[in-house]
């Protein structure tokens, strides 16, 4: 980059400039097509003229002189016998061809009309060409002039029917700038062009989804406050404990007792900085894994919890494959499926894992021998900080609310059911290839 700052375009001066442009071009154009057809119209009438005085001119008129001169003075027209010699005002050779010829004479140029009456008298009739230019002009700046005026007046109107059209749009930026930062109703479209409703639209279902992501911060701030003040309050009434002991032996059980509210409290925070994390992810941020690599790796940092409570923990199948992943999303997902798992089966229980491919989805599944879920809590589970009553086993209630996460950023699907023969059956899928 070369550190020029790009300009934004206007599109009403765009609109604007791009139609003055067409407008002039088209009304040069219609102004000169015009003229030139009025000044070619207007010779051939003056031409028509020299026809009709020829047409009129007879024997009897030819022999007097006086009718030339009026002719000449009041329409700038000479007629003149070619054959009378006393009233020759141009110098025309008497062996000129019948019909229309240009001449110069002396410093003048003539636009001349010969005729053959049938008497062999022959005549011309001539008029000056400055002067047929000088009406010719005249006709084609009239068939002009109306054109000029008329683009004129379309340029006014079409400017100002643009800039009046673009005034909503105008407002509603101004009122936009006025919003607060918790107002997420949508904008309004009266009186907006229809061209543009579709993007005011986007805007709205933008601030429909960014109303929601707030709601759902502000509820996950104010959860994760609740659940955090409890451990702190806790810890502290721990600590003083600690220094209230009265015999070493009471010491080192009271510290017992808040080094394990100090595990739980990090383990607590640290989902809570997964879960919000997961809210913030870039397209940067995919990457494509072997989930079958994933899923030994998390089977195996997982089964000395399943060994302690004696839980037989295995994997039925695996197959290889590669998904998309983000950030270790997936070995998150398969984390908390399988220790949720763990976590509520019984000792001495079974808890089977398998990763199949199903018609172009990757299948994972997490089956346990525990005693399930009721059906009017499963949907409740995957929200964040939930716990079914009466649950003693430890845990924030976040573990399947990342996992929900999780798959909702991998266009995955989790499904929960319980089983007929007992247990919970955990399901997540995705397609193979995600095309990005």
């Amino acid at each position: 980059m070369d550190g020029k700052k790009i300009e934004p375009r206007s599109l009403l001066r765009e609109l604007t400039r791009w139609i003055f442009i067409t407008t002039i071009t088209v009304a040069i154009l219609a102004g000169l097509i015009a003229g030139l057809l009025a000044f070619d119209e207007a010779r051939e009438m003056q031409d028509e003229i020299l026809v009709q005085i020829a047409r009129t001119i007879s024997i009897d008129t030819a022999g007097n002189s006086n009718n030339w001169s009026s002719r000449q003075n009041d329409s700038n027209i000479i007629v003149q016998p070619l054959n009378d010699l006393k009233n020759k005002s141009l110098d025309i050779d008497p062996e000129q061809a019948d019909g229309f010829a240009t001449i110069k004479y002396g410093n003048t140029s003539w636009r001349i009309y010969l005729i053959t009456k049938p008497s062999n008298q022959r005549f011309v009739i001539a008029q000056q060409t400055e002067l047929r230019d000088e009406i010719a002009w005249a006709n084609a700046i009239s068939a002009m002039l109306p054109i000029i005026i008329m683009a004129a007046i379309l340029l006014a109107a079409i400017t100002w029917i643009i800039w009046s059209r673009m005034k909503p749009i105008k407002q509603l930026a101004h009122n936009v700038d006025y919003l607060s930062v918790d107002d997420m109703n949508p904008l309004p479209v009266e009186k907006i062009p229809t061209e543009i409703i579709p993007f005011i639209e986007a805007i709205n279902r933008l601030l429909a989804r960014a109303g929601e992501t707030i709601k759902h911060q502000r509820r996950f701030i104010a959860d994760a406050s609740h659940e955090l003040r409890t451990p702190v309050a806790a810890l502290t009434i721990q600590s003083e404990n600690v220094y209230a002991a009265q015999t070493e032996s009471e010491r080192d059980e009271r510290f017992k007792l808040l080094h394990q509210s100090l595990i739980r409290l990090n383990s607590l925070v640290n989902q809570l900085l997964k879960f919000a994390r997961l809210r913030n992810v870039g397209a940067d941020s995919f990457s494509q894994v072997r989930a079958n690599e994933v899923l030994k790796e998390t089977v195996t940092s997982l089964y000395p919890l399943a060994e302690k409570k004696s839980i037989d923990l295995g994997v039925t199948e695996s197959i290889e494959t590669e998904l998309d992943d983000f950030n270790g999303g997936l070995s998150q997902l398969f984390e908390n499926a399988i220790s949720n798992a763990i976590y509520y089966t019984p000792n001495g229980g079974k808890i089977d894992v398998s990763l199949s491919n199903n018609d172009g989805y990757a299948v994972f599944k997490v089956i346990d021998s525990g005693p399930g879920i009721e059906e009017k809590y499963i949907d409740k589970v995957f929200t964040p900080f939930y716990r079914i009553e009466g649950n003693t086993e430890p845990g924030s209630g976040l573990g399947l609310a990342i996992c929900s996460e999780i798959a909702e950023q991998l266009n995955g699907k989790i499904s929960l059911k319980n089983r007929a023969e007992g247990g919970l059956e955990f399901t997540y899928t995705q397609k193979l290839h995600i095309e990005r």
